[in-house]
């Protein structure tokens, strides 16, 4: 019985210890979204800002403007419950915001430039 226990709580304790250094490296990942930000200048390529930011994006759409180009926005989460919004035409980068994400007042939105 006492060696079923130990065993019991050896996988309980391995499974628990993953899961902790798993969100610890998310958190730190997040994090450095805001100090990895103020690198980020306006007509960088698409790839500078991945290498930049990271590869924790997401893509939130796409669309094939009049003049054939082609306009793309990709998101970043930070630790404040904010989002990271990056625009590139053409693999260039145009614009980018940053949004309170659970703000009930959606009409807020904060541009920094």
């Amino acid at each position: 019985m006492t060696k079923i226990f130990i065993a019991f709580s050896f996988t309980l304790l391995t499974f628990f210890s993953c899961g902790v250094k798993q969100a610890i490296r998310v958190q730190q990942a997040i994090s450095k979204t805001d100090s990895n930000m103020k690198k980020i200048q306006l007509g960088m390529s698409k790839e500078e800002v991945i290498n930049t930011m990271g590869k924790q994006y997401r893509i939130a759409g796409a669309d094939r403007l009049n003049d054939n180009s082609i306009m793309e926005l990709i998101t970043y989460e930070n630790a404040y419950n904010e989002e990271y919004q990056l625009w590139f035409k053409n693999e260039v980068l145009m614009k980018w915001n940053r949004i309170y994400k659970y703000d009930h007042d959606r009409s807020r939105r904060d541009t920094i430039r």
